[in-house]
């Protein structure tokens, strides 16, 4: 005869609700496809301690460390399913320069923080999705997984274009009983 468990199984704690919420760089930034990137990979306290007048000096060292490594190996760019041409690799180094975003700079920024993005256009229900290529080794950050057999986990950046506002801001979870925070990209 099967044996009948009357012991109850312990109770399982419920997880909390979560609502969709965007984070958006401060109004006075001009690229906040560049800022809703910088949340995402160092998180909303790096940020926020930076404060606006150090935000500056901490973007064009991060735009010059994507131009050196670009400059350096830009067969980067030409690979997955955004493939950059030499012109097209050019004008996104001049757009760095010229601290100036483009949607040319989500292959830039995917690439160089070895990310996924998507960017979420609501109004439109509909959205564009920047995909890492995985098992491409990359120059910009070690590569645990390089002698691993399984897949690496990449991560994915998710952003939203409010058209109203003409920003970008990255979409989070937000978890109201614990009240904190939990980026997508899980760093």
């Amino acid at each position: 005869f099967p044996s009948h468990d009357s012991t109850p199984s312990p109770p399982q704690e419920e997880t909390p609700p979560i609502k969709n919420k965007t984070i958006y760089p401060s109004q006075s930034q001009t690229n906040t496809l560049f800022w809703a990137v910088y949340i995402a990979v160092f998180g909303i306290t790096d940020y926020e301690l930076l404060g606006i007048a150090k935000q500056k000096k901490r973007e064009l060292e991060e735009k010059q460390k994507m131009l050196d490594a670009f400059m350096k190996t830009p067969q980067l760019l030409k690979k997955g399913k955004f493939m950059m041409t030499n012109i097209a690799i050019q004008e996104f180094c001049s757009d760095l320069l010229l601290e100036k975003d483009t949607l040319r700079s989500l292959v830039g920024f995917g690439v160089f923080y070895k990310c996924n993005i998507i960017i979420l256009y609501k109004e439109k229900n509909t959205y564009l999705e920047y995909e890492y290529p995985i098992g491409e080794s990359s120059t910009m950050v070690e590569d645990d997984m390089a002698d691993s057999s399984e897949s690496p986990s990449i991560p994915t950046i998710v952003l939203e274009y409010d058209p109203k506002m003409r920003i970008y801001g990255l979409n989070v979870e937000y978890n109201t009983d614990y009240d904190s925070l939990n980026i997508v990209t899980g760093k």
